[in-house]
């Protein structure tokens, strides 16, 4: 059987080891990254699936971009902080609610629906139609990052 016997030169180890020791960090600025591009849409479907009569504008104000570690790695998670304390009627006026609610709870009814409320979906349809700007522009922080470790 025929054998072959690879040697990388010196300098590129030490790019691997390098580039090794920085893999947390480029994949955290990477996530980030496909979080900002993604936000903006979510915010504009947002305001599209709130309807004009029952928004308060709490839900806008709230979405975060939350950072994450566990075993598995790191990651990001879009949502919503704090409670509402307000309630817009179908009449227009905004009253303080008997018992505040939690924002997420509020933009998972929005997103899923319940029995008598339709879903009216906003971050699926964000990710779905960010898809590819969320990979480039994972992409364009992957190449820069890398791009010190090369020379």
């Amino acid at each position: 059987m025929a054998q072959s016997k690879v040697i990388l030169p010196t300098e590129v180890i030490k790019q691997l080891e390098a580039l090794e020791k920085e893999t947390d960090n480029i994949v955290d600025k990477m996530l980030d990254a496909g979080a900002r591009a993604v936000t903006p849409e979510v915010e504009s479907n947002l305001k599209k699936a709130v309807t004009g009569e029952y928004a308060t504008g709490e839900l806008e104000k709230s979405i975060k971009v939350k950072k994450i570690k566990n075993k598995k790695g790191a990651s990001r998670f879009i949502t919503f902080t704090g409670t509402s304390r307000l309630q817009r009627a179908k009449n227009g006026r905004i009253y303080k609610r008997k018992k505040p609610a939690r924002l997420n709870e509020i933009a998972a009814v929005l997103e899923y629906g319940k029995s008598d409320q339709p879903p009216r979906p906003f971050l699926r349809p964000a990710f779905i139609n960010k898809d590819d700007d969320i990979a480039a522009a994972m992409e364009r922080v992957f190449d820069e990052e890398t791009k010190k470790y090369q020379d």
